[in-house]
């Protein structure tokens, strides 16, 4: 829990920075990125290498034109032990899923530390929308559940996850024992929920934030 206040301190933190601070900062992050895929992951090397790249090819957001195209096809090709960093233990990662939303489910390996990271941005995300500490957020077509947080058992940012695999009928049960004031879903989803009420999403629930991703709303 500390680490994640931290992690989100920092964030916020980094909000405040100018363009240009933050451009330095993006930058600074990227090359460093760039060159730990290339020096510890296998596939990213071996892409590198057969387009005559090397990191210090890479010194800015504009220069990844250079570099060719990985489809998530692509990727499930390689298999986790090439596109998996050769210092991570795979069998100690933290394995996760989107939503499958354009197609099929596409696995996900995350670090502890990469999984906070992730969901301090995303809270930060939703905060600068508006989200208040006393809402209720519900997420709607995450394959599957998340663990209750500390904010979360002192009725803070309260949650419920709806997998996109749930039976529509409890999709809507879920949402109107919940009532959430925030909801955030893919466009899809809310889609095949609206197809199944007789009404305006009003008559079902009435958030005051509705939050969409990953597709074209």
């Amino acid at each position: 829990m500390i680490r994640e206040v931290w992690k989100l301190r920092t964030i916020l933190k980094n909000k405040k920075m100018s363009a240009s601070e933050l451009e330095e900062l993006r930058e600074k992050k990227l090359r460093a990125l760039i060159r730990n895929a290339y020096d510890h992951v296998p596939y990213y090397r071996s892409l590198f290498r057969s387009a005559g790249l090397s990191p210090d090819d890479i010194r800015s957001v504009a220069d990844l034109t250079k570099v060719p195209v990985t489809t998530k096809d692509d990727l499930r090709a390689a298999g986790a032990d090439k596109i998996v960093a050769d210092w991570a233990d795979v069998s100690s990662l933290r394995v996760g899923h989107t939503s499958g939303a354009t197609g099929k489910p596409f696995t996900v390996y995350r670090t502890a530390s990469e999984r906070r990271t992730l969901l301090m941005i995303n809270m930060a995300a939703i905060m600068s929308m508006g989200c208040r500490p006393s809402d209720r957020v519900v997420s709607m077509g995450r394959p599957g559940l998340e663990p209750r947080r500390l904010h979360h058992l002192l009725g803070l940012y309260r949650k419920a996850v709806i997998p996109s695999s749930d039976p529509i009928v409890k999709q809507i049960r879920i949402l109107k024992e919940f009532q959430p004031t925030v909801v955030h879903a893919v466009p899809s989803v809310l889609r095949a929920l609206m197809g199944h009420l007789d009404g305006p999403l009003r008559d079902l629930i009435d958030p005051r934030i509705v939050v969409t991703g990953g597709e074209v709303c």
